[in-house]
């Protein structure tokens, strides 16, 4: 089973599926699983606070473009 993790938003406090984080010193950088596909893909790569408040996302992902986005927001962070 996969870790749930809570994503603030201005909208309210969502649960969603980690799949990875990557933690660096001031943000978190996760794909995690929507339970409903958006905009035609399940997955979601955030940037996020320390208190796991949402920074910026792009949704709507297959998990190949998930980890791709992922991989290169991890260098830019670097």
């Amino acid at each position: 089973m996969l870790q749930i993790i809570k994503i603030k938003r201005a909208t309210g406090e969502y649960e969603c599926q980690l799949i990875k984080m990557l933690g660096t010193k001031f943000y978190y950088l996760v794909i995690y699983k929507n339970i409903e596909p958006i905009w035609g893909g399940l997955f979601a790569t955030a940037l996020l606070t320390k208190d796991y408040t949402e920074v910026r996302t792009k949704n709507g992902l297959c998990l190949d473009a998930a980890i791709e986005v992922f991989n290169q927001t991890a260098k830019q962070l670097k």
